[in-house]
């Protein structure tokens, strides 16, 4: 017995069409890529934004805890700038309202500010100052 041969037509319409994946793909990759990248930058911007907030709120308790202490504005700057992890350190503005001295149940609050570019593939989608805030009562 001997196998069915595949139609003449059926073979010669295979044939013809061996570039079209890679023309459809070649048409969709800088898509693709364009979205992840878009992807990964935001996840990066979020992270440097929780990263920031987290310091706000370590430097605000150190306030809040250590009242008492001369060196307030200048320990919760210090905590701040040892607090983060992904941004230069030498571009950011901590600010620390109101100055010592405090009193108790007073509300102190940090303030970190640190430019920040979102380029996705070398185009500047966003660019500006990325903020983070947290306010405590002075214990």
């Amino acid at each position: 017995m001997s196998r069915p041969k595949p139609c003449l037509r059926r073979r010669r319409r295979r044939n013809g069409e061996d570039g079209q994946a890679l023309v459809e793909f070649a048409l969709v990759l800088p898509i693709l890529l364009l979205l992840l990248l878009g992807i990964a930058q935001f996840g990066m911007l979020f992270y440097t934004y929780i990263d920031l907030t987290s310091a706000t709120r370590d430097g605000a308790r150190r306030i809040a805890v250590a009242r008492t202490t001369n060196a307030g504005t200048a320990d919760a700057r210090k905590v701040v700038a040892d607090d983060t992890t992904v941004v230069d350190d030498s571009q950011t503005t901590i600010t620390v309202t109101p100055d010592a001295p405090w009193t108790a149940n007073q509300s102190v609050t940090v303030k970190v500010t640190y430019p920040y570019k979102l380029d996705i593939m070398g185009l500047v989608v966003w660019n500006g100052p990325m903020t983070a805030e947290s306010i405590a009562r002075i214990e």
